[in-house]
């Protein structure tokens, strides 16, 4: 591959590109550390200390003098970090992916370099570029700030529309006055202007379309680009549950349990806070009524006996009134203020370490806890409280395990005594997954595992590296099951919302309700995979043009374990901070749900300081999502903020 190389290999202030590391936690913060990157495509010629992105424009390129570089990281194409390389020697950059080279002038300079990366970057991770501050592909990197002729798109790569047709725009950049070129889209030809501008509208079908874009030079193919585009047709209001929900007005308020329940000692409190959520055009509540530290807000508990909020003892939880039911409370207030009222449950959180604080017995959680399977613990399949990360004290909260059938049927227990003493709209799973890719080990998930390879022909032979181990580096090895694994545990998940689903059936048909089933989940699919939790639909069909991270695994067998089918509606955490990627990131969700079900994009109160900003990410959410939720009351200070916030987003 033909890299320039530039005395003056610096972006220009047009462009502000980034590379941003996994974050350590994504179910915690959804973004990690970001890296400046200098130039894309061309290299330093008179030294200096510069981070190069490498982009593969040409399938197999090198580049032998990398050398030079104190440090390299090879992605692929689906974004996930294939070696993080010191010394840079003969680099390969991946068909579709990239190479990220650091070069410092001084040696001080190249070991610091070297230091960043090794900390930031590590085999296996999923990272993201930016441009301008939105998550883009290498491909649109390259296009704004390389050195090759390419396609420059306003739209991103997930866009969802109002109208049947969508309008591609952009720019061919970059053209050679000795070459011929030409555009077509979706294989009809478009016209380029003469400043390399274009415009193509394109026709719809309701649901999923893919627009793609070709720029040919000479014949061939130069470049090449596509857009998935979600056509969200009007709501039909009579197929809704309300005409708030199918106009998109509808508005849930999140009310979590640990940063909120002191706030409310009396009746009066709950129910002047629902009167002005009410006021400020706040349409449901979604009240946290089993937090992670496993106590409920709620005192009718005869089938779990779990001990009420009051009985915490950690410094920032203890206080509650015990002489409350806050969850009869937040109903018969909030039906009386006109409100919907939903109870969200941690469900199999049991637990925290960060505030040692747990409801469970200790002869229960020892029975139920996960057991954890790290590199740092020296192969060892460890109760997740001996794992070397939770001793010192990066474990946040406890997990129990999935397949274990005591704890599923406890869990099930617990929202079967809120349905039957409660008069809630309906039940929200949060935190209905595993704890991460770690996670479980123990017997009953091994036992659990070999029924399942055992009803598809297959059988485990050596545990747990039949599935993945590690090496001396602590780098993970796949086993020849590790597909399989990963679809187990989806598997595993599922059948505990379906479980869910046809409890709370039941319940309907028996008392005559209409309570409904939801979930809570991060709007990050692509990385769900490591938390067994599959919340596409299972009639969607995964397009490998999305580059999803180890992509390998979205066979019919994962698929199947979709959970969309055994819920009334979505809501997922649209808690980014620009607009592009909220938008990025409901259209995904609506992609992946085949727009089968409702989706409710959250968004992060105390993220988003900028009124304007704020507005317009609500705003976004109200019309490319079928409604809005906010996280969380305890971030409101003023409520008539909240009424202009609403307001000033529009009602769609």
């Amino acid at each position: 591959m033909a890299f320039h190389k530039s005395d003056s290999a610096v972006l220009t202030k047009e462009w502000l590109c980034e590379i941003e590391a996994a974050p350590a936690d994504i179910s915690i913060a959804v973004e990690g550390t970001r890296l400046r990157i200098d130039a894309v495509d061309v290299l330093p010629e008179n030294g200096g200390s510069r981070i190069v992105l490498l982009t593969a424009s040409y399938p197999g390129s090198t580049y032998d003098a990398a050398a030079a570089a104190a440090a390299a990281v090879i992605v692929d194409r689906c974004s996930q970090v294939l070696a993080a390389v010191r010394p840079a020697e003969s680099i390969a950059v991946p068909a579709g992916g990239y190479a990220l080279l650091a070069f410092g002038c001084t040696d001080e300079e190249a070991a610091r370099f070297a230091a960043r990366f090794a900390a930031r970057f590590k085999q296996g991770d999923a990272v993201k570029l930016r441009l301008n501050g939105d998550i883009a592909a290498a491909r649109e990197l390259a296009a704004a700030c390389g050195v090759q002729p390419a396609l420059l798109l306003d739209s991103g790569m997930l866009e969802t529309a109002l109208e049947p047709s969508f309008s591609l725009r952009g720019r061919v950049v970059r053209r050679s006055q000795e070459r011929a070129y030409s555009l077509s889209v979706n294989g009809s030809a478009v016209p380029v202007g003469s400043d390399g501008s274009f415009v193509c509208d394109v026709p719809l079908r309701a649901g999923g379309n893919s627009v793609e874009a070709a720029l040919m030079e000479n014949g061939a193919v130069r470049d090449a680009a596509v857009s998935f585009v979600f056509y969200k047709q009007p709501a039909n209001s009579a197929a809704s549950a309300s005409a708030a929900e199918a106009s998109g007005r509808e508005v849930f308020l999140w009310v979590e349990q640990g940063h909120n329940m002191l706030s409310f000692q009396s009746g009066q409190a709950v129910q002047t806070m629902l009167e002005k959520a009410k006021s400020a055009g706040i349409t449901s509540i979604v009240f946290d009524v089993k937090g992670v530290e496993g106590f409920a807000a709620y005192r009718k508990n005869g089938l779990t006996g779990r001990p009420y909020v009051s009985e915490m003892t950690s410094p920032d939880r203890q206080g509650a009134n015990p002489e409350q039911d806050l969850l009869e409370l937040f109903v018969r207030h909030g039906h009386t203020s006109g409100l919907r009222v939903y109870a969200a449950l941690n469900v199999f959180a049991e637990g925290s370490f960060y505030r040692n604080q747990f409801a469970l017995p200790e002869s229960r959680l020892q029975a139920w806890e996960q057991r954890v399977y790290r590199p740092e613990d020296g192969g060892g399949l460890l109760l997740q409280r001996n794992a070397a990360y939770a001793r010192n004290g990066r474990a946040t909260v406890q997990f129990v395990n999935p397949a274990n059938e005591e704890v599923r049927d406890f869990e099930l227990r617990g929202i079967r005594e809120i349905i039957e003493g409660y008069d809630v709209d309906g039940i929200v799973l949060d935190r209905c997954r595993y704890d991460n890719e770690f996670s479980d080990f123990g017997g009953e998930t091994k036992a659990a595992f070999e029924r399942y390879l055992a009803a598809r022909g297959k059988r485990l032979t050596s545990w747990p590296h039949d599935v993945f181990a590690y090496d001396g580096r602590g780098t993970r090895i796949e086993g020849p099951l590790f597909a399989e694994w990963w679809a187990f545990r989806a598997h595993v998940i599922e059948s505990f919302v379906a479980e869910t689903r046809r409890l709370i059936d039941l319940h309907n048909e028996q008392r005559s309700t209409n309570v409904r089933l939801a979930a809570y989940v991060g709007s990050w699919y692509e990385l769900h995979y490591r938390y067994g939790v599959n919340w596409a639909s299972p009639n969607t069909d995964y397009d490998d043009r999305l580059g999803f991270p180890e992509d390998f695994l979205y066979t019919d067998e994962y698929a199947a374990a979709g959970y969309t089918d055994s819920l009334d509606f979505l809501m997922i955490g649209t808690y980014q901070k620009t607009v592009r990627d909220v938008e990025r990131y409901i259209a995904l969700a609506k992609l992946m749900t085949n727009g089968e079900l409702p989706v409710y994009a959250g968004v992060a109160i105390a993220a988003l300081q900028d009124p304007a900003l704020r507005r317009r990410i609500m705003n976004s959410c109200r019309t490319k999502s079928d409604g809005l939720m906010l996280f969380d009351h305890c971030h409101i200070r003023d409520w008539s903020a909240v009424a202009e916030d609403l307001t000033e987003s529009g009602n769609p």
